[in-house]
């Protein structure tokens, strides 16, 4: 008996002590994550993995896919989506639980946070072999997080087998809107002309207070030329495939011309001036809708720099509602034609105040020096015009004489701004383009839009540094944004059809 003991003690002596896995060896990892007990055990031994970020841990990772537990799946699915190995595809595919459905038990819930990340995991491989896997669980999910993730994939992969299905998606009804937004989105990812039927339709579709237009717009610009036929049909009234859709669904007629007239700002197809020049004469019995359509109609050809607008807007000056009056001046604003200053001038002494206001902003934004003596005298108008409006019952039931101190002072101060734009780029002689430079840069956010037109109308590429770094500026307050938009406008004047200055831009962009 004490021979046996000993004989074990000695036996106890030279065993080696049981082998502890090492953190920082795949192969070590691999084997926890084959024989660990308990979930957390596994979930450790894929965090290791993770952290060794090594492609030779993919075999073994993609074996213990075949692992039950859907936390340990998830993990799995997202030290792979980071690795970023094709070969792994497969594996994740079959991984994919295609039969759960949508329900609130922990289980349910872990097989779709799997199947989620599973999803991104196939997006993130960047192989086009994971489209037809995300395809099929795009078609079953139940759960809208799978879903978002799953049309996320399909998206960055960019294959256009996908289209039919996105599309079908994104002008589901059945389906949540953040849903057909994240379809829509995709589809301008994958960027192939076969959206451009869901494009369409989601242009003019609204559910439950939510408009799809913005999204669809984009897709629509990202197309270009492609879907330039299809938009210049609906300002023909030939699209009868969308008008009876549309009609169906009660949508508005001025929606559909509004609408098509603002794509074509993006487009900038030339096909679309005569008619976009008939809708500025749009006419309904609803009043608002006559002037959004013509807003929209006027606001494009502005965009597209078409000179054949300059008169009919230019007779359109008159108008009494001021936001719409403000449509027509910035319309012209952007043509830049300094022929219509005289009725810019003589607009700015018609109707309210903020129309009137409207083209005096004009005058600023397209005037010389001379129509620096035209706003001082407008200036010293104003008492008399706010008399005479107050009385009238512009403001309601006012004590007039109480209110003009106030109300002519910080008038006279918008019109002294609008004076300090005439002189600022009255300093600027002709081919000065570093004084304009130096304006971009100025206190007053109307000086700085100016300056960004100017340059822009004078076509000077040697002043695109200057645009994009005003275009960087930062916004503070939302006047900020309108010398942002006129260096975007001028940069894309300069560019435009000149090779030379477009490759000036790129690296700036």
């Amino acid at each position: 008996m004490r021979s046996l003991i000993l004989a074990l003690c000695a036996a106890l002596v030279v065993l080696p002590a049981c082998k502890k896995a090492d953190p920082n060896s795949i192969e070590d990892q691999v084997e926890v994550l084959k024989k660990g007990k308990t979930t957390k055990i596994k979930i450790k031994a894929v965090e290791n993995l993770r952290n060794i970020g090594k492609k030779e841990a993919v075999p073994g990772l993609i074996e213990a896919l075949k692992d039950s537990n859907s936390q340990v799946k998830l993990e799995i699915a997202r030290v792979l989506g980071e690795l970023k190995d094709p070969s792994a595809i497969q594996g994740l595919a079959d991984a994919i639980d295609y039969s759960v459905g949508g329900g609130s038990d922990k289980m349910t819930q872990d097989a779709n946070a799997a199947n989620k990340e599973i999803a991104r995991a196939l997006g993130d491989l960047g192989d086009k072999g994971a489209v037809k896997p995300l395809l099929k669980l795009l078609k079953v999910t139940k759960d809208n997080y799978v879903r978002i993730e799953t049309i996320g994939s399909l998206g960055r992969l960019k294959d256009s087998t996908a289209v039919e299905q996105l599309s079908e998606v994104a002008t589901d009804e059945r389906l949540e809107t953040f849903i057909n937004k994240k379809a829509i989105l995709a589809l301008a990812e994958i960027n192939d002309p076969a959206a451009l039927p869901a494009y369409m339709r989601m242009l003019f579709a609204e559910r439950k207070g939510v408009s799809f237009y913005p999204e669809s717009a984009f897709g629509i610009f990202l197309l270009g030329d492609a879907a330039n036929d299809t938009i210049l049909s609906v300002l023909k009234d030939e699209n009868k495939e969308l008008l009876t859709w549309a009609e169906e669904r009660k949508v508005l007629k001025p929606a559909i011309y509004a609408k098509a007239a603002q794509i074509e700002s993006d487009l900038q197809d030339r096909r679309s001036i005569p008619y976009l020049l008939k809708l500025l004469g749009y006419d309904d019995a609803n009043i608002a809708y006559k002037l959004f359509v013509r807003m929209a109609a006027a606001d494009s050809l502005g965009r597209m720099r078409a000179k054949e607008a300059i008169g009919p807007i230019s007779k359109m000056l008159d108008e009494e509602e001021a936001n719409t009056r403000g449509a027509y001046v910035r319309s012209l604003v952007q043509i830049g034609d300094k022929s219509v200053v005289a009725k810019l001038a003589d607009c700015s002494q018609k109707g309210s105040w903020s129309a009137r206001e409207f083209c005096m902003l004009g005058l600023a934004l397209l005037g010389g020096e001379p129509e620096i003596k035209r706003l001082e005298a407008f200036a010293n108008g104003e008492e008399k015009l706010f008399m005479k409006e107050c009385e009238e019952g512009y403001y309601g039931e006012v004590d007039c004489a109480a209110e003009k101190a106030k109300n002519v002072e910080a008038r006279t101060k918008t019109i002294a701004t609008y004076k300090k734009v005439l002189e600022t780029i009255a300093a600027c002689k002709e081919g000065d383009d570093k004084c304009l430079e130096s304006a971009l840069t100025h206190a007053e956010p109307v000086v700085r839009e100016r300056a960004a037109y100017e340059l822009g109308r004078r076509m000077a590429a040697g002043s695109l540094p200057a645009l994009f770094a005003a275009i960087k500026r930062p916004v503070s307050d939302v006047v900020d944004l309108n010398p942002r938009f006129a260096a975007i406008c001028a940069i894309d004047w300069i560019t435009s059809g000149n090779p030379s200055a477009m490759a000036q831009a790129k690296p700036e962009a």
